[in-house]
């Protein structure tokens, strides 16, 4: 398959097209999930839950943005991060992929 453009045109702008990864030890999916999402968006941000793991490095190596938290605060709260992220980075388009299990993009 092609690569997927990136652009989605509106009223003469781009759309940014942003990822959002909530992650808890899931170093062992986060740099292919992080790869792959980066071909159909124009950025990946990984939530580090408290992870005891490499999730956090291996985001950063796959040039994912990281927001990590000190402690694991669940589900509920890595996606209120994550949407004020959304929110902060000006994003038109926002997806959430979990990382429990690799689902493709």
């Amino acid at each position: 398959m092609d690569k997927i453009t990136n652009t989605v045109v509106s009223q003469n702008r781009s759309l940014k097209i942003l990822i959002r990864m909530p992650a808890f030890n899931e170093g062992q999916n986060t740099s292919a999930s992080v790869n792959k999402s980066k071909k159909y968006a124009d950025g990946v941000i990984v939530y580090y839950d408290g992870s005891t793991d490499d999730t956090s490095e291996l985001a950063k190596t796959a040039d994912a943005t990281v927001i990590k938290s000190s402690k694991n605060t669940g589900y509920g709260s890595a996606i209120l991060a994550l949407f004020q992220a959304a929110r902060e980075w000006n994003a038109d388009i926002i997806d959430t992929l979990v990382l429990m299990v690799y689902i493709s993009p």
